[in-house]
């Protein structure tokens, strides 16, 4: 029992943070996303407050459906990325994306499909060589290059 209620405070916690969070950011693209997370937050309360069990097991699912796995999955998605696998990096995403409804991910989805489609040899390659651009014309170097390959290879080129 203990247990239990530990774990539904715990969810409206973090609930709240999150929800104060995006009051406070108020970002136009993230208002979906904030009311789920106020309803959710609403239903913890509620749950805490009339000693339901099923509407604080409901809240604390919701809770870890919505915020806690798409903390996790952004974290893992970052280190996946970093280790080199581009393409699991951005199922990582997406599958965070469609755990946060209404949060806005659809530019950055868009992007990373982008860089899931770059041949893993290309990346090899240009983080073997060293490739860190000094200033601004070699970066704008750099992305010229990296049109160019794009343009190059006909399945990039649609994904562009």
């Amino acid at each position: 029992m203990a247990l239990y209620e530990n774990l539904l405070v715990f969810a409206a916690i973090l609930l709240s943070l999150t929800a104060l969070r995006l009051v406070r950011r108020r970002d136009p693209s993230q208002w979906l996303y904030m009311l789920l997370v106020i309803v959710e937050l609403i239903l913890a309360g509620a749950a805490i407050v009339r000693d339901d069990r099923f509407l604080g097991a409901i809240a604390v699912c919701l809770c870890g459906l919505t915020v806690g796995l798409p903390w996790l999955l952004e974290r893992a998605a970052r280190q996946v990325f970093t280790l080199g696998s581009p393409r699991w990096a951005v199922r990582m995403t997406g599958l965070r994306a469609l755990l946060m409804p209404g949060a806005g991910l659809g530019r950055q989805q868009q992007i990373l499909a982008g860089f899931g489609k770059v041949p893993q040899k290309t990346v090899n390659v240009k983080i073997s060589n060293g490739a860190r651009p000094a200033d601004a014309d070699s970066v704008k170097a750099a992305l010229a290059e990296a049109q160019r390959a794009v343009q190059a290879q006909p399945e990039l080129r649609a994904a562009a």
